[in-house]
């Protein structure tokens, strides 16, 4: 038993990393995924939130989803609080 729940403690906190093993920062690594799958380019996000998202974004990510793609956007709002805002990749702010 106790060589068994250390494994499983192990377990546990290494499945948030795999998951997040699925997004990058990388720019040139999103360029090409962007192009290959008709994305909406990460230079329009800041234009595409504005009047809907207050706030300054201040980091996009890409992240495979079961779906598709979605981006994880950062802002940082007037009170100083990082937000964070999943959007689809392919039509974010979708009306």
């Amino acid at each position: 038993m106790r060589i068994g729940l250390p494994i499983v403690v192990l377990l546990a906190l290494s499945a948030p990393v795999q998951a997040a093993s699925s997004c990058t920062d990388d720019w040139s690594v999103m360029a090409g995924t962007v192009a290959a799958n008709g994305l909406a380019p990460p230079k329009n996000l800041q234009l595409l939130a504005a009047g809907r998202v207050p706030g300054k974004l201040v980091k996009v990510s890409l992240c495979k989803a079961g779906y598709g793609y979605q981006y994880q956007l950062v802002f940082l709002d007037a009170s100083g609080q990082l937000v964070t805002l999943p959007v689809d990749a392919k039509n974010p702010f979708a009306q």
